[in-house]
């Protein structure tokens, strides 16, 4: 859950996660409401190193009172990717 901005604190367990759906994989992160101020991109890559951003709009998933939990398609791909947030403010 991306609640503070102490990059040395970690993640919360369950704040990403990649999960199978019917028309293929998908993003899921876990954001604070009350998070404001910062702007979220969901990007993924294949090597660590070059860094793209997921095409299209993610979409609400879940409410769960003081967070939410978003999703995005992954690309349909048979390359291992890698995803992750890039949050700035």
């Amino acid at each position: 859950q991306i609640t503070a901005l102490d990059p040395l604190a970690g993640d919360a367990p369950g704040a990403f996660r990649v999960e199978a759906d019917a028309e293929g994989f998908v993003f899921r992160y876990r954001l604070a409401k009350d998070l404001h101020g910062w702007q979220v991109v969901p990007q993924s890559s294949e090597d660590f190193v070059d860094w793209t951003d997921l095409p299209g709009t993610a979409s609400l998933h879940a409410d769960l009172g003081t967070a939410q939990i978003w999703e995005i398609a992954l690309p349909d791909t048979d390359a291992r990717i890698f995803a992750r947030l890039r949050a700035t403010p």
